[in-house]
């Protein structure tokens, strides 16, 4: 995301990159990735942020 503007209400997936070298430059052989991980900024969702969004089933458990 560089130096991108975060909105307030919006849901972001952050990721952390690891690289072989000392310094970052980008996607290359030996370079590892986390899973990505969904964060929001303000106030809970009202929607889902998964779309299309995931069905509920018995007990509120996605599936």
């Amino acid at each position: 995301m560089g130096d991108s503007l975060w909105r307030r209400g919006r849901p972001y997936r952050l990721a952390i990159l690891v690289g072989p070298e000392s310094q970052f430059t980008g996607g290359a052989e030996g370079t590892w990735m986390n899973d990505q991980v969904l964060i929001r900024i303000g106030e809970p969702s009202a929607a889902s942020t998964y779309y299309p969004p995931l069905p509920v089933g018995p007990g509120g458990k996605a599936h």
